[in-house]
């Protein structure tokens, strides 16, 4: 039954993959980015999606473990 479970589980994942895959590949066109002082980045719009889904993560585990790290007892001895 545990095998079971890993061999649909490993299925799941690889149809996600793929259809992820699918979805920035039919997803390949360019966007400009604006920035000030009249830069900009052209990159394509999948490429752009998973840079903001990878910052947003980094945040996020950033916000949660700094608050871990303050709340932590002080393990010095005294």
């Amino acid at each position: 039954m545990n095998r079971l479970l890993q061999l649909l589980t490993w299925a799941l994942r690889a149809a996600v993959f793929i259809l992820l895959f699918g979805l920035a590949l039919k997803n390949s066109e360019f966007v400009s980015l604006h920035f000030f002082f009249g830069l900009h980045w052209e990159v394509p719009v999948s490429l752009l999606v998973l840079l903001c889904f990878g910052l947003g993560a980094l945040l996020g585990l950033t916000a949660a473990f700094s608050s871990r790290i303050t709340n932590r007892p002080d393990d010095r001895p005294r």
